[in-house]
Parts: C-alpha cells; sequence; structure tokens
C-alpha cells in the first residue's frame, strides 16, 4: 500500500488525506519487495503527517508553528525579564524601608538620653518660614514584615488644610491646635488609595533635622498607635 495526499481528493475536506490502494498487489516474496514497500509506507506517512493540501497548494505545519513558538518563547522571556527586575526595585524599596525604620528606635533612644528634651530643643516652628510650603516624603514600617511596607507617614505644613498629590489625590489633612505638628498620620489613607511615594533616606534626615527629633518622634509615636 502506498499513498499520498492529493488536491480535490476530499471536497470542503481539504485538510485531511485520502489514501490511494495503488494497484500493484502486495508482495512478500522476497525481502528486498518487502522492505521497499515498507519504506514507502513509513515515507508517505511522515509526509501526510506534516504536508496538508490547502487549496491546491502543499503546505509544511511546521513551517507556521516553529516561527509562532519563536515569538511566544520571546515575548515570555521578556515578560519574564520584567517580572524580574520589577520584583527587584520593589525588594529594594522594602530593604530602604527596614533600614529606616530600624534606624528610628536608636534615634529615640539618643534623644531620650538627653534629658530635658524640651529645653534642649527650640521650637519647631520658629524654624521654618511661615510662608513657605514644604513637604517631606518618606516611608516606615509599623514592624519590619514586608507586607506592612505600603504604610505612609507625611510631613508637611499646608495652611489650606488640603493637599494635592500629583494633581490626583486630594485628602483634608488632620488638624491640629498645636501649629508645631507637622507630621500628618495619613498612614490608612494613603494605604487604602494605594500611592506609592519614593522615599529615601536623605528626606528623612532633614525631616529630623529641620522640624525637630522630638516633635517628629511623637508624632511617629502616635502614628504607630493608631496603626496598630
Amino acid at each position: 500500500v502506498v499513498w499520498k495526499c492529493q488536491v480535490g481528493y476530499y471536497e470542503h475536506t481539504a485538510d485531511k488525506c485520502m489514501k490511494q490502494i495503488s494497484t500493484v498487489p502486495y508482495t512478500s516474496t522476497t525481502t528486498s519487495t518487502t522492505n521497499t514497500t515498507l519504506l514507502s509506507v513509513v515515507k508517505s506517512t511522515m509526509v501526510a503527517s506534516y504536508n496538508h493540501t490547502i487549496d491546491g497548494s502543499e503546505v509544511n505545519i511546521l513551517a507556521i508553528i516553529v516561527p509562532i513558538l519563536v515569538v511566544l518563547s520571546v515575548t515570555g522571556g521578556f515578560l519574564l525579564y520584567w517580572r524580574a527586575s520589577h520584583c527587584a526595585r520593589n525588594q529594594n524599596n522594602i530593604d530602604k524601608t527596614k533600614h529606616i525604620a530600624e534606624e528610628l528606635p536608636a534615634v529615640k533612644q539618643d534623644f531620650d538620653a538627653e534629658g530635658d528634651k524640651e529645653a534642649l530643643l527650640p521650637n519647631p516652628s520658629n524654624m521654618l518660614p511661615k510662608d513657605i510650603n514644604f513637604r517631606f516624603f518618606f516611608r516606615i514600617v509599623e514592624k519590619l514584615e514586608a507586607d506592612n511596607a505600603e504604610k505612609f507617614l507625611r510631613v508637611l505644613d499646608d495652611p489650606s488644610g488640603t493637599f494635592d498629590a500629583d494633581n490626583t489625590i486630594g485628602f483634608e489633612r488632620a488638624k491640629y491646635h498645636d501649629r508645631e505638628y507637622y507630621l500628618t498620620m495619613t498612614c490608612l489613607d494613603w494605604a487604602h488609595k494605594n500611592v506609592k511615594i519614593t522615599c529615601h533616606k536623605e528626606l528623612v534626615q532633614k525631616a529630623l533635622s529641620e522640624i525637630g527629633r522630638h516633635n517628629l518622634l511623637r508624632q511617629l509615636e502616635e502614628a504607630e498607635r493608631l496603626t496598630q
């Protein structure tokens, strides 16, 4: 039996092959004849498996599948690379946040050792011009677990009582009777709105020096109490 795909054997179903029975009877009188017949069957079967007739033209399926696989592989590799770099950036931000959080207790301990904090530190409200809106952003974690890394604290002086972050998100800042309280506790508010702000150690140090460590630590303690 020797068969191959031919055009016109299956109308409306050209993607299938029809076996053609040869007029030469199958013989097994000699080994050479048998081997030749078997090789012909295997060869024709392989051709029928990968080649199909479409509109009278023989098309190799591998020629279609291989480019698709290549495109999918390249796309998948790019997505994996993007995901890995994204995770690396997130981990870097978390590490920075942990480092800041680990430093705060040491700052508080050194500060408590100074004794009379009210007498040693100048009034923070006298250190900053009233006509300047200053904003210091930084992130701390209530605990050192990564799942708490999206809680935010904000240092700002906004006499208008409102703040619009990048002209997209506004919120009513906490009102304080004491104007020394420049640190607005908005951890829960920012976490709810999924706002992400890149924060740096330098900004924390600047806030500690310009606003006053005592006032900042008081606000940190209050923020930690609210987020527990």
